[in-house]
């Protein structure tokens, strides 16, 4: 089959959990035989770039810079839904790719417009939701105070009505959590066609995890690892995680942070005030590697409704226990084995899930766990489940 793939950022543009999914799956989709593209709007030049990065055929667009002056990003709101700057030069790629499918995630900057053009052209649109762009212009259902937001504005209401107008040109929608379908069917988008709940994937060697578990078991360290591994923002939960483990008096923990965002200077200058605290910067590869194998436990305080949560998988292939706030897609990959749930922006839980797993030996009681349940999130088994879904 010809797929095409189309996400705003693409490797090695990597923002976040999307972009990690959409080249596993690119690349698996690749490796199952398929002739994958995929499109951009990521270019970094004054035109479209093209690539071949291990054997994915890549478009880059020129729109993500067009628009940055205030009027521009104006401008840029509107295009969302309908970008004509670039609506010629994505029928003529529809026509040069003639693709069997698209397969669309996040469109920032490229505009669902392409669900339409695909329509006219006959091909199959299918379409997975990474976050919550089509009910909330934030794309977080989070209000000024970084709260779960409760009552639309008049823009909400506008922005939600032109998104459920085009929704009807997608013929299968997935997501990588049934909260998150669901939330989208509350507002009655999607209600009419074929809903799939599809976890994300990562890469899984089975026996590097049955090591590294072999490995963590004998560990005797008397210093405790906690890891958050993500965006340093509000709503991820770094000030809430960070606030109450500075309450702990317990000098066998460290508390290790691996990200970058809005939030950096806050991280930095607690770092001065708490010596336990840890602040590695971004990091990728080999460094990545090696802190997740170090550390005991992933820690993931979300106070936003997470569409997933990629970095709980990411625990459990590490050989850790997840500390995690029940909220969103979160809940659907906890388990009692190898996780705690606490309630979102809950001090008390966190300090009590922080004291339990300050303790070697209950550590390792959950780690033995965490290879029966990764079994599902394989690569394989996701690009078996799309493959149906784009031959159906």
């Amino acid at each position: 089959m010809k797929i095409l793939l189309m996400n705003t950022f693409y490797y090695p543009n990597m923002v976040g959990g999307t972009e990690q999914s959409v080249k596993l799956l690119a690349e698996g989709l690749k490796k199952d035989g398929n002739k994958v593209y995929v499109i951009t709007g990521d270019s970094n030049a004054n035109k479209t770039i093209r690539e071949e990065i291990n054997g994915i055929n890549i478009i880059r667009l020129n729109v993500k810079d067009r628009f940055n002056s205030k009027i521009g990003k104006v401008i840029r709101k509107a295009l969302e839904f309908k970008n004509l700057y670039i609506k010629k030069e994505l029928e003529d790629l529809l026509d040069e790719i003639n693709p069997d499918v698209v397969h669309t995630n996040n469109l920032f900057y490229l505009s669902n417009i392409i669900w339409k053009l695909a329509n006219e052209k006959g091909i199959k649109v299918v379409h997975t939701l990474r976050d919550y762009w089509g009910v909330c212009p934030k794309c977080t259902l989070l209000n000024h105070n970084s709260k779960i937001c409760s009552k639309r504005k008049l823009l909400c209401n506008i922005h939600n009505k032109i998104y459920k107008n085009n929704s009807k040109y997608v013929n299968i929608v997935t997501a990588p959590s049934k909260f998150t379908i669901d939330l989208y069917n509350k507002d009655g988008i999607y209600t009419n066609i074929l809903n799939k709940t599809i976890y994300n994937a990562i890469d899984v060697d089975f026996e590097q995890n049955k090591q590294l578990v072999d490995l963590k078991l004998k560990r005797e360290n008397k210093i405790i690892k906690f890891l958050f591994l993500g965006t340093l923002d509000i709503h991820k939960g770094i000030k809430f995680m960070i606030e109450t483990f500075k309450g702990i008096n317990n000098k066998n923990i460290e508390l290790n942070i691996c990200g970058d965002g809005p939030l950096k200077d806050y991280v930095i200058q607690q770092v001065k005030l708490d010596g336990r605290i840890k602040y590695w910067g971004k990091i990728g590869g080999e460094e990545k590697e090696k802190i997740l194998q170090d550390s005991d436990v992933m820690i993931v305080p979300s106070i936003w409704y997470e569409p997933f949560g990629r970095v709980i998988i990411e625990g459990y292939k590490y050989a850790m226990p997840v500390i995690a706030c029940k909220i969103g897609g979160i809940n659907e990959l906890l388990n009692d084995e190898v996780s705690i749930g606490i309630q979102a922006n809950s001090k008390e839980e966190l300090i009590e899930a922080f004291e339990k797993l300050s303790n070697r030996r209950t550590i390792k009681n959950y780690l033995i766990n965490s290879s029966k349940f990764i079994s599902q999130y394989t690569i394989e088994e996701q690009i078996n489940i799309f493959s149906n879904i784009y031959k159906s």
